[in-house]
């Protein structure tokens, strides 16, 4: 669980297993950091033809205006026999995935407002229960790929 304090690049996160509660970060994007880690697994993939993804958003990238549907945000993505995460989060214009590693966070936009995130791993076994939740939400998808070699 990612907090970002709104006006710039700080937060704190809580990792699962933490030995204390919320850690300071003095910016999300540094390499070493959950989100900035999370995302770098298809920015730096060389198998990024054979990644499942679904990213989803109210406010995607490179939009004006708030669509006025659904409210969800978040990213789906395996790799592995369809093992991989789920981040749902509440920034705005996130993530561009056109846009290399570096600059999730460049976008002024993205950085004047506080933001959540909430990362989840998943195995094939919770691929069904996940389409159930995003069946029900009826999210925006601005972006789709499906893998040639998955049954997704």
């Amino acid at each position: 669980l990612i907090y970002k304090l709104p006006g710039g690049k700080s937060s704190h996160h809580l990792l699962p297993n933490a030995a204390t509660d919320w850690s300071a970060v003095e910016t999300i994007d540094d390499a070493q950091k959950p989100i900035h880690s999370t995302m770098d697994k298809y920015f730096s993939s060389q198998n990024k033809p054979n990644t499942n993804i679904v990213a989803y958003s109210n406010y995607p990238p490179h939009f004006k205006f708030q669509l006025p549907m659904s409210p969800g945000k978040g990213v789906i993505m395996a790799e592995d026999n369809n093992k991989g995460f789920w981040l749902v989060h509440t920034a705005k214009y996130f993530p561009n995935l056109a846009l290399a590693i570096g600059d999730l966070f460049s976008n002024e936009k993205i950085t004047k407002e506080a933001a959540a995130f909430l990362c989840m791993s998943y195995s094939d076994v919770n691929l069904r229960a996940i389409a159930k939740i995003i069946d029900y939400e009826q999210p925006i998808v601005f972006f789709a790929q499906k893998s040639a070699t998955s049954c997704l």
